[in-house]
């Protein structure tokens, strides 16, 4: 059932109660960073099973409203779970199953990328600073003011050149600033985030479950317009024996259906390709959504989010000549859904 606001009024009281150090007076970033990374520990064996529904709406590149559709997640342990995405006539369902296999059922038309990735986005919102796309990184302190509120932030400082701007193969590294992260000053919960690609994550109204945090509303953004804005309707204890968890006998395999990367796996599999061309007097970030052949060519490129429809079509072109290692799943190569983006920060 639904959580009642006085429900979630005791949840944020018990929290300010039982956690000793809030944000805002921890002084040391690797603390303040790993402190708030616990309560978003989703993937404890100490769980008890659970799921969540949620509403959710798409804007279009203008930030106009393009469409509403629903979520369902069911958790039963890391290695067994399930997904389900519904908009319009489209629906993507998606099991992982206790022998290891991910298996997928679809119909009506694709769910777009950035849809199945927001859960990653509510559930575990901060990287992992020692992932090596990082290279060597390093925490900066940084404070900014949200209603009125000032919030501890966090810059993780990377060396590393960003593939969108330079040509292939890369140039040296220098250092910049790959994600900010600030928090709420009494809680330990992420209340806004962004990348150097120019994407933006606002999160509000959290609600404590099993000693870790939920926000139940969520809002990406990028070039200062949103994507998706989400809503968690419910949060409820999951029976282990719900059918929902057992794949139909037309579910697919990974080495039969489409697969859907990664965040940043696409550009770790680039093997050749040239830069793009900027176009003058244009700036932003373009996303587009994208199928890698089993061969490593690049089809069906189709921009999600871009601020000049020229930014677009500089993108899409200059992709076309990529090549890309090929995806092998049990030894088997296949074909691929993956989301780029490009940084366009050149003036005229």
């Amino acid at each position: 059932m639904t959580l009642p606001r006085a429900l979630l009024l005791c949840s944020f009281i018990a929290a300010v109660q039982c956690f000793a150090q809030s944000p805002d007076s921890i002084k040391d970033l690797k603390v303040l960073y790993e402190t708030v990374a616990r309560s978003y520990d989703f993937t404890s064996p100490t769980l008890e099973p659970w799921q969540l529904t949620a509403t959710y709406q798409v804007f279009d590149s203008a930030g106009n409203f393009a469409g509403s559709g629903t979520y369902h997640f069911w958790w039963l342990s890391a290695n067994v779970h399930r997904s389900t995405w519904t908009r319009g006539s489209a629906v993507e369902s998606v099991w992982q199953t206790a022998d290891g296999r991910k298996l997928q059922v679809s119909s009506g038309g694709p769910i777009h990328l950035f849809e199945i990735d927001f859960i990653r986005e509510l559930l575990s919102p901060l990287p992992d600073p020692k992932n090596p796309l990082f290279g060597d990184t390093y925490f900066e302190r940084q404070t900014r003011t949200f209603g009125g509120v000032k919030a501890p932030c966090i810059n993780i400082v990377g060396r590393r050149t960003p593939h969108h701007t330079t040509p292939f193969p890369y140039a040296p590294p220098v250092a910049q600033i790959e994600y900010t992260f600030c928090f709420d000053p009494k809680l330990p919960v992420v209340v806004f985030g962004s990348t150097m690609m120019g994407t933006d994550y606002a999160y509000s109204d959290f609600v404590r479950t099993q000693d870790r945090y939920l926000p139940r509303s969520f809002v990406e953004s990028i070039n200062g317009r949103k994507l998706i804005s989400v809503s968690v309707g419910s949060i409820t204890a999951l029976d282990p024996q719900d059918p929902a968890l057992s794949p139909p006998a037309d579910a697919k395999p990974d080495t039969d259906a489409l697969v859907s990367a990664a965040p940043n796996d696409a550009y770790s599999h680039r093997i050749s390709g040239s830069s793009i061309d900027y176009p003058k007097g244009s700036q932003g970030t373009v996303l587009l959504e994208v199928v890698i052949t089993k061969d490593g060519d690049v089809r069906d490129a189709v921009p999600i989010s871009s601020p000049d429809p020229a930014l677009s079509a500089a993108a899409i072109e200059s992709l076309s000549r990529w090549k890309f290692k090929p995806w092998l799943v049990d030894g088997h190569a296949v074909e691929v859904r993956a989301q780029m983006e490009w940084r366009f920060s050149r003036g005229p």
